[in-house]
C-alpha cells in the first residue's frame, strides 16, 4: 500500500509540472502573438535628452558603416572633422556654426566598413542640407578607403553629404532642393590630432 501511495504522489508531482510547463507556453505563445499583431502592450516611450544622445555617439563609432573626415586643407592637411554614419540615405550636415574657423573643405577621405558586397554611392553638396551643387563617386567599396585630395572647384565648398548603399551614375550637378531632415549633430566632430592622419 505505501509504494502505491508514492506512486500516486509521484504521478501527481509529474502531473503539476506538465500543466505549469503548458500554461507557460500557452502565456508565451500569447505574449509572441500579441507583439507579432502589433497590440499595444503599454510599454513606457523612451525619449532621449540631448545629454543622453551625447552619449549614444561613441556607440555608433561600432556600427560597420562608412566613416569619413573632412580636412580644412589639400591633401589632407591642417585640422578634420570626423563623421561617423548612422544610416544610408540620408544627409549629414557639416554645420559652419559647429565648424566655423575653417577654410572649409578642401580634402575627404572615406572608409567603407559595410562588409557587405556592393556599391557605395558618396554625394558632396554645397548646401548644409544636401542640396544646391554636387559632386558624387559610386563604386565598390568595400573595406576600401577612397580619397579627395583636392576638389576642384569644389574647394572649400562643401557642406553636407549622403551616403547610399546602391549604385547611382557619378558625376557633378547643380539645383538641388535641399533635404528636408538632417543629421550631423551628433554624428559629426572634430578629429583628435590621432584621427586627423592622413589616408
Amino acid at each position: 500500500m505505501p509504494s502505491l501511495l508514492r506512486t500516486i504522489v509521484a504521478a501527481f508531482v509529474v502531473l503539476i509540472f506538465v500543466l505549469e510547463d503548458q500554461h507557460n507556453q500557452v502565456s508565451a505563445q500569447k505574449l509572441n502573438k500579441t507583439i507579432s499583431s502589433g497590440h499595444n502592450l503599454n510599454l513606457p516611450k523612451v525619449q532621449l535628452s540631448a545629454q543622453d544622445q551625447v552619449q549614444v555617439q561613441p556607440y555608433s563609432e561600432k556600427l560597420k558603416l562608412p566613416k569619413l573626415r573632412f580636412y580644412e586643407h589639400a591633401n589632407y592637411e591642417g585640422r578634420c572633422v570626423r563623421c561617423v554614419t548612422i544610416g544610408y540615405n540620408d544627409c549629414y550636415t557639416l554645420d559652419p556654426k559647429r565648424f566655423e574657423g575653417t577654410n572649409w573643405v578642401s580634402s575627404i577621405s572615406m572608409i567603407q566598413e559595410d562588409p557587405r558586397d556592393g556599391p557605395t554611392t558618396a554625394t558632396f553638396y554645397t548646401s548644409p542640407a544636401c542640396g544646391g551643387e554636387w559632386f558624387r563617386y559610386s563604386e565598390n567599396l568595400k573595406g576600401l578607403t577612397t580619397s579627395w585630395g583636392s576638389l576642384g572647384s569644389y574647394n572649400d565648398q562643401i557642406r553636407s553629404f549622403k551616403i547610399a548603399n546602391f549604385y547611382v551614375e557619378p558625376g557633378t550637378g547643380s539645383n538641388q532642393p535641399d533635404d528636408r531632415r538632417t543629421f550631423g549633430e551628433y554624428s559629426c566632430h572634430w578629429g583628435k590630432s590621432n584621427e586627423c592622419q592622413k589616408p
